[in-house]
């Protein structure tokens, strides 16, 4: 069994190796100054009590039973708080000539500083060995159960952005294209500078709009579209019912996704019951994501069974994982494949 609990300071090691072995354009950066920083920020954000979200910082780990970390997941309650968020914006203009019989549309690039402040899902890495098991969802997911849990702690608005397209060597056609004009700092190294000191995007990045059709073939194949490595958790928040915006990442180009997080499929339903029967070995017929309701918050990938009135029953090894007893309060959500 794999669980999901909040990120502790003793995780720093397997997170910092984390940031490691993602690759590139990963949201946190192999710096252990900076990872640290930011897991000290997850840890103090979990013991906040906020009634509105104001900048916390929920880093998730995945976790054995064995003790083996295997992945992580985070959310950030609110961004752009404390610091701009920046995108590119995507807009169709219309060009025509009635004299030529010309009449098209041109995609623009607007350097965009925004002035919403959603709620963002980021940081999910999953340890190649593990990928093909149901950690992924319990990563991704599990996030959203903790959402519904504690909904004025997040923003009307969710957001992810995709990684977009680089290779093994960290090279981004759409970087080369447009920021590294700018930067002169190869893919990896303005990335890290864009984590580390995000004032320098608004003082070097151009503020008129850029035309894709005057970029390289490779730079424009890339606008929009995700990492290879980064398509499930695309289409885990598809199936969530997250919308691809008009807003591509600065640095990559990769595709940035929203929804009314109310109406995120997992906050919407998942169903909060109490705990009735604890059993040996559960033999239902539901199969999904089960969690506590508390701070102290843990989530697994679990069979259990609901009755009509919501009492749950789970076998004696989720209930230990997830810390709960008869009586308590647990939210459960059926994960259709």
């Amino acid at each position: 069994m794999y669980f999901l609990r909040p990120v502790q300071p003793d995780d720093l090691d397997t997170i910092y190796q984390f940031t490691q072995d993602v690759g590139f354009g990963f949201s946190l950066v192999p710096n252990k100054k900076h990872v640290e920083e930011k897991l000290h920020a997850s840890v103090i954000s979990w013991q906040q009590k906020v009634e509105k979200p104001t900048h916390e910082f929920f880093y998730f780990v995945c976790e054995s039973v064995e003790g083996e970390i295997v992945g992580m997941s985070g959310l950030i309650s609110r961004i752009g708080i404390d610091q701009p968020f920046y995108a590119y914006h995507i807009i169709n203009e219309k060009h025509q000539s009635k004299q030529l019989n010309l009449d098209r549309e041109i995609s623009t690039l607007h350097f965009l500083k925004a002035k919403k402040k959603p709620t963002e899902v980021c940081s999910l890495f999953l340890k190649k060995a593990h990928r093909q098991c149901d950690c992924s969802k319990l990563l991704s997911l599990g996030r959203f159960l903790f959402i519904a849990s504690f909904p004025r702690r997040f923003a009307p608005i969710t957001v992810g952005e995709i990684r977009g397209v680089n290779n093994e060597k960290g090279e981004s056609p759409f970087w080369e294209a447009v920021g590294r004009k700018f930067f002169e700092l190869p893919f990896q190294e303005a990335h890290i500078a864009r984590i580390l000191t995000p004032e320098c995007i608004e003082e070097i990045f151009p503020q008129y709009p850029i035309y894709p059709i005057l970029l390289s073939k490779d730079a424009n194949e890339v606008i929009g579209i995700p990492h290879p490595q980064a398509l499930p958790a695309a289409k885990i928040l598809e199936k969530q019912g997250f919308i691809k915006s008009h807003y591509i990442d600065l640095f990559e180009g990769g595709p940035h996704y929203y929804a009314s997080t109310h109406e995120i499929d997992a906050v919407a339903n998942s169903q909060l019951g109490r705990v009735s029967h604890l059993v040996k070995q559960m033999e239902g017929k539901t199969k999904g994501i089960a969690t506590n309701t508390t701070m102290d918050f843990r989530a697994v990938w679990t069979s259990y069974i609901v009755d009509k009135v919501g009492r749950v029953s789970i076998d004696e090894q989720t209930a230990s994982t997830l810390k709960l007893k008869p009586g308590d309060l647990i939210r459960t959500y059926e994960v259709v494949s």
